[in-house]
Order: C-alpha cells, then sequence, then structure tokens
C-alpha cells in the first residue's frame, strides 16, 4: 500500500486585503511554515500571483510548479500545482480555459466574471515509477449558472486527458456539495474525500454563512482511493492566519 498528502490551499489574492485579513507579505511566513510543518506531497494552490513569488522561494527549494495563469486582463492568478521534488518527476501537463474554447488563453463562459482553468499534470512517483494525475482548479464565484458550465467542461477535460494509475483533483470550487455544479462534475467518476462534517472552509462569519457553514474546498480522488483522514487546518502559524480559507488536507492510499 502507498500513501499520498494532498493539500487545497486557496492563498487569498494579493490584489486586495480584505475583511481584516493580513496582506500576502505578512502571511507568507505563515503559509511557509504551514507548508513545511505538514509537508504535503502535492498542493493545489489558488489565487497565486505573480508578486507572490519571491516570498514563496523556501517553498520552491522543496517543490516545483506547474501551470500557467489565467489570462486575465485584471487579476490575473494562476492555479497552480506543486509537487515534492524529492518524490516526483514532472512528465507533462497543460492549462486549458473552462470555456467552450478550452485551448484559447483568456477565455471564459459567458456569465464567469473572470476566465477560469484547470492545470493538470502528470507526475511520476519515484518510489515505484506509478504515473497517475493531479489537476487543480478555481470556479466562478458568483454565478451557480457559470459554475454549472465550468463543471461540466471540467468532467470532459478530466475524462479526455487524465493518464496514469489514478487522478487526483484539488480546487476552490465556490459550492457546496449539495450543488448542482458539483452534481455535474460528478460526470468525471471521482469521489470527493471532504464532506459536510469538515465545516465551512472559509474564516469568517458571512463567507462561511452564504454557503450554510458548508465546505466550498475539495479534494477529489479515484473511486477506488482509500481515505484515510481529511483536516482542516484552523491554527495559526507565526500568530498569522495562512489565508481567509481554511486549508483541507487529505491522506490517500492505494
Amino acid at each position: 500500500m502507498k500513501e499520498y498528502s494532498i493539500m487545497t490551499l486557496n492563498l487569498m489574492t494579493d490584489h486586495l486585503v480584505l475583511n481584516g485579513n493580513a496582506s500576502f507579505a505578512k502571511r507568507a511566513a505563515a503559509i511557509t511554515a504551514m507548508i513545511k510543518d505538514l509537508h504535503p506531497d502535492l498542493i493545489g494552490v489558488q489565487e497565486l500571483t505573480r508578486t507572490m513569488f519571491p516570498y514563496l522561494q523556501e517553498i520552491f527549494a522543496d517543490y516545483g510548479i506547474f501551470g500557467d495563469s489565467r489570462h486575465s486582463l485584471f487579476n490575473d492568478e494562476y492555479s497552480s500545482i506543486l509537487y515534492r521534488r524529492d518524490r516526483f518527476d514532472l512528465i507533462g501537463g497543460d492549462t486549458k480555459w473552462l470555456s467552450h474554447t478550452p485551448d484559447t488563453p483568456g477565455s471564459k463562459v459567458l456569465r464567469s466574471v473572470y476566465p477560469r482553468i484547470v492545470t493538470f499534470a502528470y507526475l511520476r512517483d519515484n518510489e515505484d515509477q506509478d504515473i497517475f494525475t493531479f489537476a487543480n482548479t478555481h470556479w466562478d464565484f458568483a454565478l451557480p449558472s457559470a459554475r454549472n458550465e465550468q463543471a461540466e467542461i471540467l468532467a470532459k477535460i478530466l475524462i479526455e486527458r487524465q493518464k496514469g494509475s489514478c487522478t487526483f483533483v484539488t480546487g476552490d470550487f465556490n459550492t457546496v456539495i449539495a450543488s448542482d455544479a458539483l452534481h455535474l462534475f460528478g460526470k468525471a467518476h471521482l469521489k470527493d474525500t471532504v464532506n459536510d462534517g469538515l465545516g465551512s472552509t472559509l474564516r469568517g462569519y458571512f463567507g462561511s454563512q452564504s454557503h450554510q457553514q458548508h465546505p466550498i474546498d475539495h479534494i477529489y480522488v479515484s473511486i477506488d482511493a482509500s481515505v484515510l483522514n481529511v483536516r482542516k487546518i484552523t491554527m495559526k502559524y507565526h500568530h498569522v492566519y495562512p489565508s481567509d480559507h481554511y486549508p483541507v488536507i487529505a491522506y490517500i492510499a492505494f
């Protein structure tokens, strides 16, 4: 049996500082400390911006990073994949847009506020030479109809593109388990490691209440995976919360 630890981490954009959260410059040390403490094998990050890269060099010493930005005119962000350099080799991958022209940078569905993307990587586990697919995404925050379209497009991309023995998908899906969007995403034939018992993955009253205290950050895995444990990281590091989301880490066995 082999195990993987997989984290989904919304870094909180540095374009705005909202609801009393600290700027990224102040949170970077907390993010670095958390990752060094938990040392996940794989991390899907959302709301990563180019201005954050200089603050993350200590993390990049241990983790490779892969993924293009969404190519939006405003608030350009990445949904990148981080993988442990000492365990995995990156052997391929791509970034696709969650639109009806997924190969067109900056494209989006009509009702989405920003272009939305999926980054997927093909990785080789150096322990047994096994190849698998890891994908990471961030759906629209505003309209359910946009998320529904993005869900169907993402499911289709994954069905066409996944390779190897298993698939993992992380993301800020901006919606809850009972939503139409995640029901539509079920076409990808994966299972969610997160359940409603985990509670809100957003810090703060208003964001949590808007989703009835249910999680919007999810980690999907292949159907035949065993979920050993799932944790929501609620602690501060260096007296600062890493983000306005609670990171989630799942421990998976095959």
